[in-house]
């Protein structure tokens, strides 16, 4: 098979392509992005699990450096995707989506997405057949921004997967220190429960000064789990 890249290291196909409209190249990148992805998630589909190797393959496969997830996230949402039994509630879209989507079609689950920009999650050029993905604008609710839920969505969660909402800096204080505190206040407020919640991104600086006003406020228990790929956490229910 002609990859893009065999065809940059080709120097008479290389000619070629600088004649090919960036359109066309970038739809070229996309699908081979998209088999590669597929190709990534066959283990899991197969076998119901992915070896580290086979983690860090479909980590590589899905690419988006600077927004992917790292691997050790990964590995850690597998894990309790797998020994939980309930629906599932992601915040923002990617691939944990996918993964969450095999995992769901294999145990009988669906997980709802919350995602604050729709056009992104329809540009997976996928389709789901255990995701629900809501479109989800971000909402002011006074000292920090969430996403305005308005579906009619479980009232038990077995797992929340918090990898967003992304925060701009421009929405200033107190809202971008804020970051992802609002997952919590919106669970309580709307008479939902979980049984645990895995949050990414633990290395940003926001995260302590949230991670202390959950356990303030909720009386959760936190375990952080650090690696050379980044930092997750595990959060539970007091009690």
């Amino acid at each position: 098979m002609i990859t893009l890249s065999r065809i940059e290291e080709s120097a008479p196909l290389r000619r070629i392509a600088r004649l090919l409209p960036s359109v066309v190249k970038q739809s070229i990148k996309a699908r081979l992005r998209f088999h590669g992805v597929r190709r990534a998630l066959k283990p899991l589909r197969t076998r119901g699990e992915m070896t580290e190797s086979e983690v860090s393959a479909f980590h590589k496969a899905w690419g988006n450096e600077g927004f992917a997830a790292d691997r050790t996230y990964l590995t850690q949402l597998l894990r309790l995707l797998k020994s939980g039994s309930g629906p599932v509630l992601e915040c923002g879209t990617g691939g944990t989506t996918l993964l969450a989507n095999e995992m769901g079609v294999r145990q009988g689950f669906t997980t709802y997405c919350l995602e604050q920009e729709y056009s992104w999650a329809e540009a997976l050029q996928w389709r789901p057949q255990a995701v629900e993905v809501l479109d989800t604008p971000l909402r002011n609710f006074g000292e920090y921004h969430w996403y305005d839920v308005r579906a009619q969505l479980p009232s038990h969660f077995a797992l929340v997967v918090c990898d967003g909402p992304r925060i701009d800096r421009a929405l200033g204080e107190p809202h971008h220190p804020a970051w992802r505190y609002g997952v919590l206040p919106w669970l309580e407020r709307t008479g939902r429960t979980y049984d645990a919640l895995l949050l990414d991104d633990v290395d940003d600086s926001r995260a302590p000064a949230v991670l202390e006003r959950w356990r303030r406020e909720f009386g959760v228990k936190i375990e952080c789990i650090r690696s050379g790929d980044g930092e997750c956490a595990i959060i539970r229910p007091a009690g």
